[in-house]
């Protein structure tokens, strides 16, 4: 049974403080189903079970106090989980739960996103049921070199249908930027542009629109996590060896009737997202654009975003990745350099929670009889108060696997 939990947000003082709220949704068929996973040019792979991660820290005399025992029983609870955090087959890097930033962990490279972000210039469907008002809503975006091809996983902070999601991957760099597949409405330089949709994923030439197919182009889709995973043979792109490979994504929504991105109306319907206008008429079908290093900590941290998906144009939003450190398996997250950890000033971070809100009494009712897995949370050393949604612009993202914002 389905049971829903979510990722909020709020701030303090000086940094930014973000809560992912978890929705476990995988069945135990489902999550069988996932234990030998052929994966293309990548082998097969085990997604079903989590991969061993690093011991939890000593909480100290707290968790060993004999009742009665003083304060709420939360405060004795075990820590708590979020299935968009976890890892399994070929993943096994600690996520960053810094937003706008990457690292270098385990042999992968990871960019963490913002969460929440995704509406700030197109307006989600009126269907909630379908869509959340998040369906297009980046967590992580995640690459790591095997034999036979280039891993790449996606997480998303809610995926209710993964058909009706889509996203669109630009390998490598090129002076022009060239028009995105599928009536994305958008343009990036690049190579090679993969575009993945629920387990559905195929790959273009760049420049020329041309389909490169391979055998072992394949895509997976684990609904627990939340994740898709990508294998990109390197047959159809080869990265190995460069220092500096330019890499861009973005998210959108997909028209599974037409088989394209659901590319906006002037107004949102119940199958169609709105954002359109006069003056663009042709608006981006992307909600979320990854790599946005420099992104303001203001408010929902969109100004770039919105900048980015107003002008249909990627071409400054992009990571370039050391594909040598990868091989050689280098741990480094990058302080004091663009796109590095931030180890000290304002950020905007990530953290797991045991609570959720804003659940349709549906989703309240499978929740009560789920697997126990907890949502996520985020706080901040040092922050900024957010300002959160009004309840009229909440009030859509009340069904199952909608996310939660509060401002502190």
């Amino acid at each position: 049974m389905m049971s829903s939990q979510q990722l909020c947000r709020r701030t303090i003082k000086r940094s930014t403080i973000v809560a992912l709220l978890a929705m476990p949704v995988a069945l135990v068929l489902a999550d069988l189903a996932l234990a030998q996973t052929p994966w293309g040019a990548c082998g097969s792979q085990d997604f079903a079970h989590v991969n061993p991660q690093p011991p939890a820290p000593d909480l100290g005399s707290l968790l060993n106090t004999a009742p009665p025992r003083p304060g709420p029983d939360i405060l004795y609870a075990p820590l708590a989980i979020a299935p968009q955090l976890e890892n399994t087959g070929p993943w096994n890097a600690a996520p960053i739960l810094i937003s706008g930033s990457s690292a270098y962990r385990s042999g992968e490279f990871l960019y963490q996103d913002f969460i929440y972000d995704d509406t700030g210039r197109n307006t989600y469907p009126t269907d909630t049921a379908k869509y959340a008002g998040n369906a297009a809503d980046f967590v992580e975006l995640r690459l790591k070199p095997m034999s036979g091809g280039t891993a790449v996983r996606i997480t998303y902070n809610t995926m209710i249908d993964p058909e009706l999601m889509g996203a669109t991957i630009a390998l490598g760099g090129s002076t022009d930027a060239y028009s995105m597949p599928y009536s994305a409405n958008a343009r990036a330089p690049g190579q090679v542009f993969v575009t993945v949709h629920g387990s559905t994923v195929d790959a273009v030439d760049a420049a020329s629109g041309a389909p490169l197919v391979s055998s072992g182009l394949a895509a997976v889709v684990d609904t627990q996590r939340r994740q898709v995973h990508v294998c990109v043979p390197y047959s159809v792109f080869e990265p190995r060896g460069n220092t500096q490979v330019r890499v861009a994504a973005a998210t959108g929504l997909w028209d599974v009737v037409n088989n394209r991105y659901n590319f906006p109306g002037t107004t949102a319907t119940a199958t169609r997202p709105g954002g359109a206008n006069a003056n663009n008429p042709n608006a981006t079908a992307f909600f979320n654009v990854a790599f946005r290093y420099s992104e303001p900590l203001t408010n929902f941290a969109t100004a770039n975003q919105n900048t980015t998906i107003t002008s249909g144009n990627l071409q400054n939003l992009f990571a370039n990745v050391d594909f040598v450190a990868l091989a050689n398996g280098v741990n480094d997250d990058m302080p004091g350099k663009v796109g590095g950890v931030p180890q000290t000033g304002r950020m905007n971070r990530i953290f797991a929670s045991h609570f959720e809100t804003a659940l349709s009494s549906a989703a309240k009712a499978s929740s009560s009889r789920g697997s126990g897995r907890r949502p996520v949370s985020s706080s901040s050393r040092q922050t900024v108060s957010a300002a959160s949604r009004s309840a009229a612009k909440r009030s859509a993202a009340r069904s199952v696997g909608a996310p939660r914002r509060s401002s502190g």
